[in-house]
């Protein structure tokens, strides 16, 4: 008879020094079966019970809690979601109390509300100065009080004069104090030196760059 058709699940080791009986299970203590195991065959069966059921029931102890702890993933179906304003780059977002803020590029768009699905519409973001080429707001950092950074994307234009459709972007810095409305632009943050461009390159729209998030 294998340990398995003699012991019952549920069966625990038990602390007590003796056999006790609750439910109509029986539970061995441990120190009772190793006192007898070496003068009954019979101990035999009660320390196989109480080990596989001690094991039997950690095991199970241990599934329950993993159960409990670990996250679970399920799929569903979702509604497509459409930005108020053309998509042409990362679209950073951040939040200002209940309400969320979107930007949207090139160029720059602006819209907001209460989440992403529920967006205003879309209003162009506006800089103090103009630039050679357009910007992408990539990335934003809402940071207090009230002040908020970003970092755009600029592809400036004529770079190289044998090919005027080649560009080298580079990363520019911007600040706000209106959510994004306005922006106060810092100036160029990291840029490929111009001795590093190659304007005879068989690329169609890069002649280099440090400038692509």
């Amino acid at each position: 008879m294998s340990t398995a058709e003699k012991c019952k699940p549920g069966l625990r080791a038990n602390p007590l020094n003796a056999v006790e009986r609750r439910n109509g299970t029986h539970r061995w203590s441990l120190r009772t079966s190793l006192f007898l195991l070496a003068t009954s065959s019979l101990v035999e069966i009660q320390w196989d019970c109480s080990l596989s059921n001690w094991l039997y029931a950690v095991s199970h102890e241990k599934a329950e809690s993993s159960a409990k702890t670990n996250p679970i993933v399920a799929l569903r179906k979702a509604p497509l979601i459409k930005f108020p304003a053309t998509v042409d780059c990362n679209s950073p977002a951040h939040w200002d109390g209940d309400k969320m803020f979107v930007f949207n590029s090139a160029p720059p768009f602006r819209s907001s509300g209460v989440g992403v699905t529920q967006l205003g519409l879309a209003s162009p973001a506006l800089f103090n100065n103009e630039a050679n080429g357009e910007r992408w707001i990539e990335a934003t950092y809402k940071a207090e009080p009230g002040k908020l950074y970003g970092w755009y994307h600029n592809e400036p234009h004529f770079i190289c004069s044998a090919n005027k459709d080649l560009t080298a972007p580079r990363i520019g810095a911007v600040v706000s104090t209106d959510n994004g409305t306005h922006w106060k632009d810092l100036g160029f943050i990291l840029e490929a030196p111009p001795d590093s461009l190659v304007c005879g390159t068989q690329n169609h729209y890069f002649a280099g760059g440090n400038g692509d998030f």
